[in-house]
């Protein structure tokens, strides 16, 4: 067996069209692969043992990039967390979306109405990013990226990775490289970094890699 990539990424949401709307025009996410309102029946580790229902989408662009799996909750109203997410709690935070050119993707949102989360910057390996949030508190993060199969003249292509919270930085670089094969390092540091500027708790210390 290869781990070769992302095939997708879940948004949880509370309206799947209303979403999916959002997701198409700021992100290209415009091929559906599936929709489907039914019992999540394979989720029940996740769900408390009893079926819940969900309405679902999951979305590409063709230009390439994992997909989206657009998510509501239908049991009863979808709600977030109880408190606000920030950089350094645990778990999945930001999701990176591939683009050819960041600066272009980053005029096109903004022309858009974007809610961007500050401006164009540079991030630790030298790459031009940005951060732009969706009208549900999401937060993704656009990134120069390759391997495009079309050019459908679109701002960016899809999913190309996550920022992930963790607590033992050695032991999730071994497990990332050796068993998803995230071997090659781009970047590893620790301290402050101005690119987090305007992020909720980007203005704290952290150890940081970036692989690949």
């Amino acid at each position: 067996m290869v781990i070769s990539g992302i095939q997708q990424m879940g948004v949880g949401i509370p309206n799947v069209h209303e979403a999916w709307a959002w997701y198409r025009n700021f992100f290209g996410m415009d091929i559906k692969v599936f929709e489907e309102a039914a019992e999540a029946g394979l989720m029940l580790p996740y769900t408390g043992g009893e079926p819940r229902s969900r309405h679902a989408a999951l979305a590409l662009n063709m230009e390439s990039g994992g997909g989206f799996e657009i998510w509501q909750y239908t049991s009863r109203t979808p709600v977030g967390p109880d408190f606000d997410p920030q950089l350094g709690d645990l778990g999945i935070y930001i999701t990176k979306i591939k683009s050819r050119d960041v600066a272009k993707a980053y005029s096109d949102m903004k022309a858009k109405g974007g809610d961007l989360i500050g401006e164009l910057r540079e991030g630790p390996e030298g790459k031009p990013h940005f951060f732009i949030r969706d009208p549900y508190g999401n937060i993704f993060q656009a990134v120069e990226g390759w391997g495009f199969f079309k050019n459908e003249n679109k701002s960016t292509g899809g999913v190309f990775g996550a920022t992930i919270g963790v607590t033992d930085m050695e032991r999730s670089k071994k497990f990332y490289a050796e068993i998803l094969g995230y071997d090659k390092l781009l970047f590893e540091g620790s301290g402050s970094f101005e690119d987090y500027s305007g992020i909720l708790g980007g203005d704290g210390q952290f150890e940081r890699v970036i692989l690949t």
